[in-house]
């Protein structure tokens, strides 16, 4: 008949791979290896014991001191304005208290500290400062309205007897308040003298430079300003410009009239015409004389001058250079106001019309002649101003240079006063705040909290013993997963299905011989079948219950696929892979299906001895002497169920079962038997496991718990699956023992050429390996 597709346990839903979860697993871990997990809190904890027995009690000491600064110091950026911040100085007070410098005067003051056993150095290297500053704590208090620190330090010392922790940290607390007052004491003392001398330096510079100044102002001209604050040197130098630029536009003019009449004369124009030329040129001049009026009147030229003349003659006397400066340019402008000549003053009246002229000259050659004169000695005129001007303008100009020589130096004096003044003003601020500062100044620390008897801080049974637990858990745990990962067997059914991915199709409880058969249905059964053979010598028993459990899996799976011939296998020797496959096929001899057990270990058949059967003919002789099927074929006195024993042992076992024969006899009991079961070696020891299994319907895995291995029974699996086999699933013997492995002195011995192995006990990695 033609194989159905094998079997896929893992592709079914009847028999799905739970994954435990690590935090169960972990439990169960824990549980299993319980003794080994106490180790680790029973030490810790006997160790916390001790240590809380013999450990020295410490006792601390509190106070709460609050450091105020009498007068905060504002600070300023980088370019001297003022930030939101004010200087944090707890920071050094924290510092200083905890400092050498204050025990040290603590313990001068108070010279009874060196007597007492909280400062009494341990070791020759120590001093009592040193252990006083070990001790001690100084930390700053949080506000309880924000995260920011307070000024308020919370000081503690920690002694050996609870009076004591209390003297010494009040000690250390005086000293350090009388350390504050003394050194600001002396600091505001030291800068006052200082101070004090700077401001008498300064005092005596500013005396002499104002001193200086006025010797200056005295021998210095007069340094005018105006009331805008324009220096009048500067203006008079520009309103002499001003009329010196007018008089050369004037002759221009002049020299222009002049010009153009004479080219006129010497193209002998007629007299009539240069009359009206010359008529024109007279009104034209009139125009200007009249814009000029106040320009040449000597009131309004003299009157200024000599209002400054008698001002200077009050304030400086008569002979300062000022004034003698002054009544010169008031000569000159007499002189200058003094020479009108006679044409200029012929002509300077009013100018009548070419007839009136005419008639008061007689003629026309006479009134161009006389224009003409007019117009020369007017030219001349202002030739004589514009000179008079120019020697006003370089004698003005020299004064003015003279007046800025002295202006500079006066603004230099101004400036050396002003910046001397200013740090005389700085000192004598500084000094009334000093002044201020003695009284109210400096660093102020007020006990908040005074030191209190000293509390018990160590050793604290709520501290030690908690951590002493919770690393015992720790170190429990650690040494648990320690000898886990040492432990290669396997301890619980549900690692077996993790480890191996396949589902526990049977789960088989330790089974244990009576010494003595039983009576009534027991009484019948023949005396020679093992007492390990439970599913038949004890069918109420929960040993069979569980072999028919392992069957109805069997059963239910396979027959839905038309298999009906599984083997049974093994990891290595002492799994009970015998004793399962001979219950498996008394389970389904039960069932009333014609059932056969065939032998196929061919190096330590057992299956004969079980059932008290003769092994002189079997499957070897099927295979190897061509005996006839029916001839090897045992009736095992149960119903329903036969046997092929192994018959006598061959020298190539793994020959024999890749020949032909073994397949054809294989498919010849398929044909025959409703279930066969095939007992084979275990599967690291040989290789006639893998041969037998690309011939069945499915393989079972048998494994003993806590006795295989998890490396060999990986090593199994994985060698079952490379060779393409279809794995059922495991088998769990000794489910509800972790210690006990059983039958005892079941053992393998293989010949290979001049080799003998003994197994029995699971193969050594070497061994198997060599297999």
């Amino acid at each position: 008949m033609d194989r159905q597709e094998p079997f896929d346990p893992n592709a079914s839903d009847d028999s799905p791979i739970i994954a435990m979860p690590d935090l169960t697993r972990l439990v169960q871990i824990v549980w299993e290896r319980r003794w080994t997990f106490l180790v680790g809190p029973v030490v810790f904890l006997a160790l916390a014991t001790l240590y809380y027995v013999q450990a020295t009690p410490r006792f601390e000491s509190e106070a709460k001191v609050l450091v105020i600064n009498k007068k905060p110091t504002l600070m300023t950026d980088r370019a001297g304005l003022p930030v939101s911040h004010f200087e944090d100085y707890v920071e050094t007070h924290q510092v200083l208290i905890e400092s050498p410098l204050i025990v040290e005067r603590a313990i001068r003051t108070n010279p009874e500290i060196l007597q007492l056993e909280s400062a009494k150095p341990s070791s020759e290297d120590e001093d009592a400062v040193d252990v006083i500053i070990e001790e001690i704590d100084v930390k700053r208090t949080t506000g309880r309205l924000s995260s920011s620190p307070d000024n308020v330090l919370e000081v503690s010392f920690s002694g050996k007897l609870p009076e004591e922790s209390r003297l010494i940290l009040a000690a250390v607390i005086d000293s350090y308040r009388d350390f504050l007052d003394e050194t600001y004491k002396n600091i505001t003392d030291e800068t006052a003298t200082l101070m004090t001398q700077a401001r008498d330096v300064l005092r005596k510079e500013l005396r002499d430079k104002e001193e200086g100044y006025r010797e200056f102002r005295l021998e210095s001209p007069l340094l005018g300003r105006s009331s805008e604050g324009v220096d009048t040197n500067l203006e008079s130098l520009a309103s002499i410009q001003r009329e010196i630029s007018q008089l050369k536009l004037e002759r221009a003019e002049v020299e222009s009239d002049l010009l153009t009449l004479q080219r006129a004369i010497q193209e002998k124009e007629p007299f009539d015409a240069l009359l009206v030329m010359a008529t024109e040129i007279a009104q034209k001049s009139k125009q200007t004389d009249t814009k000029d009026d106040s320009r040449l009147n000597l009131d309004n030229q003299l009157f200024p001058l000599l209002l400054s003349e008698r001002e200077l003659a009050v304030d400086f006397g008569p002979d300062h250079p000022k004034l003698k400066m002054l009544r010169d340019r008031i000569q000159l402008a007499r002189n200058f106001f003094a020479r009108p000549t006679a044409a200029f003053a012929a002509f300077s009246g009013d100018h009548e019309s070419a007839e009136t002229l005419l008639s008061k000259s007689g003629s026309a050659a006479e009134a161009v002649e006389m224009h003409l004169d007019y117009l020369n000695q007017k030219l001349d005129y202002l030739k004589v101003a514009e000179d008079r001007l120019d020697e006003l303008y370089k004698e003005e100009y020299d004064e003015a240079r003279k007046i800025a020589a002295y202006d500079i130096k006066d603004e230099a004096f101004r400036k050396e006063i002003d910046q001397t003044q200013q740090l005389y003003d700085s000192i004598i601020t500084r000094l009334q705040d000093a002044g201020l500062v003695t009284q109210s100044g400096g660093y102020e620390a007020k006990i908040i909290a005074p030191p209190e008897l000293g509390e018990q801080v160590w050793p604290m049974a709520i501290i030690i013993f908690p951590v002493a637990g919770l690393l015992g858990i720790m170190s429990g745990l650690g040494l648990v997963y320690l000898v886990d990962m040492a432990d290669t067997s396997f301890r619980t059914s549900q690692e077996i299905q993790r480890r191996l991915g396949l589902p526990i199709v049977g789960l088989i409880p330790f089974i244990a011989a009576p010494k003595t058969k039983g009576s009534g249905e027991d009484a019948q059964i023949d005396a020679a079948i093992d007492m390990t053979l439970c599913a038949h010598l004890r069918p109420r028993s929960v040993h069979a219950e569980a072999y028919r459990g392992l069957r109805t899996a069997l059963y239910f799976s396979m027959n839905a696929h038309n298999q009906n011939v599984v083997q049974v296998t093994s990891p290595n020797a002492g799994d009970g892979k015998s004793t399962t496959a001979s219950n498996l096929a008394i389970t389904f001899a039960q069932l009333g299906r014609k059932t056969l057990l065939i032998d196929a270990d061919l190096r330590k058949p057992r299956v004969h001895r079980l059932f008290n059967l003769s092994g002189k003919k079997g499957l070897v002789s099927v295979i190897r002497d061509g005996a006839d099927l029916d001839d090897v074929i045992h009736d095992t006195g149960i119903d329903g169920l036969s046997v092929i024993p192994c018959g006598p042992l061959p020298e190539n076992p793994a020959e024999l079962l890749t020949s032909p024969h073994f397949e054809e006899l294989v498919e010849g009991v398929r044909e025959k038997f409703d279930f066969v079961v095939i007992d084979t070696p275990p599967v690291l020891a040989v290789s006639d496991p893998s041969v037998v299994a690309v011939r069945v319907d499915g393989v079972l895995l048998v494994l003993r718990l806590s006795k295989s291995g998890r490396h060999p029974a990986e090593r199994a699996k994985e060698l079952l699956s490379r060779h393409g086999v279809n794995v059922i699933g495991v088998v769990v013997n000794n489910s509800d023992r972790g210690t006990r492995y059983g039958y005892g002195g079941y053992g393998y011995a293989y010949s290979y050429g001049n080799e003998k192995y003994l197994d029995e006990s699971p193969l050594s990695s070497d061994s198997q390996d060599a297999t």
